[in-house]
């Protein structure tokens, strides 16, 4: 039975992705929605503006209502749980530190017919879905050829089949949210719920992968209550217009909810700054471009992939580099690509740096240890045997995003310019 509703929600997810929404002029505004196209009348972005955050959440709902309805019964049909208590405690971080996220849930909850407390699990169920083995990277200065910076993400699904789908349904739209408190920015997934924020306004841009918490009992996990890491990104992108002020705000009380994943972030900004952070409950280390003694590496260069680099997995719980082959032969290959790109590092290269195979298990071919990952047979029992779905690009002083949506070695990149529509 579990087996059919899998099969019908994920045939649903995909009329939905197909079907909504269709559009077939320059631009459509409905009650401050508007919707916006690209020269080749291609849907692009939507933009979506509220005087509030409740009605931010309401209008997402009344938007898209068939769309949380059936993540609601896709995740009826997985074994997923929160406990009464946890869900309390995380509304009650929500309501202390950040009440206009809670603001948003009641909206949207008022107009999905969807209780709160069952949104607030269903936020956590994505999440811990949509973990990602991804490959960052940013770069700056006199590392590249024109004096740009750049952060580049690969976007990793773990497995083929209905979840691999389901991320790709969840990530298929690029929003611009614009609410009456804190600047505007764009993120892909559903208002809300789901929100993978990239850019705001202020030209701060951000991309990360997630680090994988071990599963030896015999090691100790350093996770703590918190909200989750979609939330606490939202917030960080509302509040923050460069990286000084972000360090500020990962040093403040609200932690995002290390349990089983922790998470790595990647941000520039339009000042030319980078930065890789490494945050666990208890721990934290922020990398600079100039931070040389840590990386071991000329300066302007950032990367990682799945494991603790800068921060000592012992400490942590992060799985060793061995204990997950593909983070360790991705982040070796991207470093090296870097280094070898040092100084004449362009948007194109970026591009190829993507679509890369020439590292994995095998130079020869593709395979999930690329930074372009392949599923292969030769190593499906290892931890990591993904896809890359989708790959993206950030220019944050000229507010740009790059997307390609499949395999960075065969799909081409869009450009999406936020410059203008950041001015609506």
């Amino acid at each position: 039975m579990k087996k059919k509703l899998f099969a019908l929600s994920t045939f649903g997810l995909f009329i939905i992705s197909v079907i909504l929404p269709a559009v077939n002029c320059k631009s459509i505004e409905t009650n401050k929605t508007e919707i916006f196209l690209n020269n080749k009348n291609e849907l692009v972005t939507h933009y979506l503006e509220s005087p509030s955050s409740y009605e931010y959440g309401l209008k997402a709902g009344e938007m898209l209502g068939l769309q949380y309805r059936i993540i609601d019964h896709f995740a009826s049909s997985r074994q997923f749980k929160l406990t009464v208590e946890e869900i309390k405690e995380q509304i009650a971080i929500l309501e202390k530190y950040c009440p206009s996220v809670i603001e948003e849930f009641k909206g949207l909850s008022a107009s999905t017919h969807i209780k709160l407390e069952r949104l607030i699990l269903l936020q956590n169920f994505l999440e811990s879905i949509l973990s990602q083995g991804c490959t960052a990277t940013a770069s700056t200065g006199n590392a590249t050829k024109n004096n740009e910076t750049f952060l580049t993400q690969t976007v990793d699904a773990y497995k083929r089949g209905g979840l691999t789908f389901l991320r790709r349904f969840i990530y298929s739209h690029l929003w611009v949210k614009k609410i009456s408190i804190g600047y505007k920015y764009v993120f892909l997934g559903l208002p809300v719920l789901c929100e993978k924020t990239l850019l705001n306004e202020k030209g701060l841009a951000l991309v990360g992968n997630d680090v994988i918490a071990t599963k030896d009992k015999n090691r100790i996990v350093d996770g703590g209550p918190g909200i989750p890491f979609s939330t606490w990104y939202k917030l960080v992108m509302m509040k923050c217009k460069n990286i000084t002020e972000v360090i500020s705000f990962y040093k403040g009380d609200l932690k995002p909810s290390t349990q089983k994943l922790f998470s790595n972030d990647v941000w520039a900004d339009a000042e030319g700054n980078i930065m890789d952070a490494e945050m666990t409950y208890h721990h934290l280390i922020t990398v600079f471009g100039n931070s040389t003694d840590i990386t071991d590496a000329p300066e302007g260069i950032l990367w990682h992939a799945n494991h603790h680099q800068w921060l000592d997995p012992n400490e942590t719980g992060s799985v060793f580099p061995d204990e997950y082959p593909s983070s360790k032969l991705r982040a070796e290959r991207v470093h090296e690509l870097l280094l070898m790109n040092y100084d004449n590092i362009t948007l194109e290269v970026l591009k190829e740096i993507c679509g890369d195979h020439g590292g994995g298990f095998d130079p020869n071919k593709k395979d999930s240890g690329d930074i372009c990952c392949h599923p292969d047979l030769d190593h499906i029992l290892l931890p990591f045997n993904g896809i890359t779905i989708k790959s993206i690009i950030i220019e944050p002083k000229n507010l740009i995003i790059y997307l390609a949506n499949g395999s960075p070695c065969r799909t081409k990149y869009v450009e999406y310019d936020f410059s203008k529509i950041f001015d609506v």
